[in-house]
């Protein structure tokens, strides 16, 4: 089963990874690839644009596919990863703690819902 590893980021033809797309980004930056300067609107909008995941059987794969098969758009929200760097805005661990208790309770409801209509239809 295929899981994502890591954020990457492609920039001119290369892959850069890292724990977040910040880090893989910097990793570019040291390897002289101009980027948006990191206090800027156009910096998050170029790391939301060109922002992928690395799988573990080697592919590449970008947030919207991420989002389809696993629930994922943002580096923060990759399992069994801690968040780090200095690109990680204040509170990312309570916002991680919350998608994953807003996705069990949003999976709930499915099944609630589901049930009540099953016995509404018995009536």
């Amino acid at each position: 089963m295929r899981k994502i590893l890591k954020a990457a980021i492609r920039i001119g033809g290369k892959v850069y990874t890292g724990d977040n797309h910040g880090i893989a980004m910097e990793k570019a930056r040291r390897e002289g690839k101009k980027l948006p300067p990191k206090d800027g609107s156009e910096y998050n909008d170029f790391r939301e644009r060109n922002g992928m995941f690395l799988l573990s059987d080697g592919k590449l794969i970008a947030r919207a596919q991420a989002m389809r098969e696993f629930g994922i758009d943002h580096s923060e929200d990759i399992p069994d990863q801690e968040p780090q760097g200095p690109n990680i805005p204040q509170g990312t661990k309570k916002r991680r703690k919350f998608v994953l208790v807003t996705k069990s309770f949003v999976g709930l409801g499915y099944a609630l819902d589901y049930r009540l209509k099953g016995i509404l239809r018995m009536r």
